[in-house]
């Protein structure tokens, strides 16, 4: 695989899907106040609204935090999935006569 330098996502997709997420976290924060701006009645759905932003900014936010985790796994400084910094296993055999 050739040496790809790292850009503002870093080279795995993973990276760049947890700024993607990290986007959906901020837009549904501020879907929470949404209702009150445009003047939107809680019995008229604005309870709803606000309900359905907080559960997608905590599926976003969790999705965020694992896809970071996976992509510093794999390429962050440290990584030690791909750039086999360190050993894993070691196997040692014994040869009995």
């Amino acid at each position: 695989m050739p040496y790809r330098k790292r850009g503002a996502y870093g080279s795995q997709p993973q990276s760049r899907l947890a700024c993607i997420w990290l986007a959906v976290t901020v837009a549904s924060v501020g879907g929470w106040f949404l209702p009150s701006a445009i003047g939107l009645a809680g019995e008229d759905g604005g309870y709803a609204l606000i309900f359905f932003c907080v559960v997608l900014a905590v599926t976003a936010a969790c999705s965020a935090s694992l896809r970071d985790a996976e992509g510093g796994l794999l390429d962050g400084p440290g990584g030690t999935i791909l750039s086999a910094s360190t050993i894993t296993v070691t196997y040692t055999y014994e040869l009995k006569p």
